[in-house]
């Protein structure tokens, strides 16, 4: 699925694609996505942005490739997010990232929030991680969690604010 002009608007937006999922243009507007790929899904959304339920698929499943999501207001994740052995990449411009149900899965997480990270679930399963914040910074992680390099991010940074990071196992800084 390659979108290569246009926008989409859709109160509800589900694929199921043999390959990469590519709807990047600036004026897509969705307000719930949910959907499976066997290759990268990469979407852009104007304003808020939740991934949650939509007809017969619950969450964003991407075989071991990236899942990157660019939203203009709140990004919420109220469903699994799983990019196996891929990463994910979490961009807000005008709000924050909050996670409200379902599992983060990922061999690096890297995000990019104007307001609050908010990753707190207690089954997600990050390898590594990099982000910066102009608000809190609340993961968690339920084994081991590096933080490192992912994408063009080091470490994590929160401007003038609490960075509060819980591993199940080994936190590596």
């Amino acid at each position: 699925i390659d979108q290569t002009g246009g926008s989409l608007t859709a109160a509800g937006l589900e694929f199921d694609s043999a390959a990469a999922v590519t709807l990047d243009e600036a004026g897509n507007d969705a307000d719930t996505v949910a959907g499976t790929s066997n290759g990268t899904i990469t979407l852009v959304d104007t304003d808020d942005l939740k991934v949650d339920t939509v007809g017969t698929h619950t969450g964003l499943i991407s075989t071991d490739n990236l899942i990157d999501i660019t939203a203009g207001g709140l990004l919420e994740l109220a469903a699994n997010l799983n990019a196996g052995t891929g990463n994910a990449k979490l961009v807000t411009t005008a709000g924050a990232i909050d996670q409200t149900g379902g599992a983060l899965t990922a061999a690096g997480l890297e995000f990019d929030s104007a307001a609050a990270v908010t990753l707190d679930e207690a089954g997600n399963d990050v390898d590594t991680v990099a982000g910066t914040s102009n608000g809190t910074i609340t993961l968690v992680d339920t084994d081991d969690l590096k933080v490192d390099t992912v994408g063009t991010h080091t470490g994590l940074i929160s401007t003038d604010n609490l960075i509060d990071v819980t591993a199940g196992g080994l936190l590596e800084l």
